[in-house]
């Protein structure tokens, strides 16, 4: 039985390491692959959430200037401008007050 021999320059080594090469070069794409698409996932899923959660906070703005409207007549254009600009849980107790308030400004009122 003849034993391969490994001698550098041989058309053995050559190929061994060029195959070797290869194999490395793939599984560094595949590698460079994988984080690409996990980045570009992660990426889509966090904007996916941030564009819900602010449709969410801008149907709320919405909703609220709807039923102080309905409810106490037109807002000057100041007070529907600063529900269109304030925090949800602005919106929230403005919402909860807005069910019992006598008043526009107690439907509106900040403690």
């Amino acid at each position: 039985m003849s034993q391969i021999k490994y001698e550098p320059g041989s058309d053995f080594a050559c190929g061994y390491m060029a195959a070797l090469a290869q194999a490395r070069v793939e599984a560094a794409a595949r590698t460079r692959d994988n984080v690409l698409a996990e980045g570009i996932a992660k990426g889509y899923s966090e904007g996916l959430a941030r564009g819900l959660a602010q449709g969410e906070v801008q149907g709320r703005r919405k909703m609220i200037v709807r039923l102080l409207t309905l409810r106490f007549g037109a807002l000057s254009s100041g007070l529907e401008a600063s529900i269109l600009d304030a925090h949800i849980d602005e919106l929230d107790a403005i919402g909860q007050r807005l069910l019992t308030a006598a008043t526009l400004q107690d439907a509106i009122h900040t403690d």
